[in-house]
């Protein structure tokens, strides 16, 4: 059985802002402009990452599948660019298969790692 080993979830405050995601080496999604709904505190991005074999994972996001290869299954590198500004993420799957991503008032980007799906409502 293939294990998800991350699910990845852009949350809230995204006000048509354009966001790109790459996870180790592999492009996930260029340039895509996000807003969250106001009430339930999420976009509709969503990205699974199924552990395949040893170095290698399948990126799921809408109806595309890519297979990327990693260097250790300890972390996982993770950059997100919002509005043309680079946050770097280095994401330990064994603290937790969720993670949310948020904007700050400030513009920047806020990440939670949790160990427990996210509840919206």
């Amino acid at each position: 059985k293939k294990e998800t080993l991350l699910e990845i979830a852009f949350q809230d405050f995204f006000r048509e802002d354009t966001v790109s995601l790459n996870i180790e080496d592999c492009n996930v999604f260029r340039n895509i402009v996000v807003t969250s709904d106001e009430i339930l505190g999420i976009t509709d991005i969503c990205v699974q990452i199924i552990k395949e074999v040893s170095d290698t994972v399948l990126i799921k996001y809408q109806d595309n599948e890519e297979i990327c290869h990693y260097k250790s299954d300890k972390t996982m590198q993770m950059s997100v660019v919002l509005n043309g500004q680079k946050f770097d993420f280095a994401i330990t799957p064994s603290k937790g298969k969720y993670i949310g991503f948020g904007k700050n008032n400030d513009g920047s980007l806020d990440m939670i790692h949790s160990q427990d799906p996210f509840e919206y409502e």
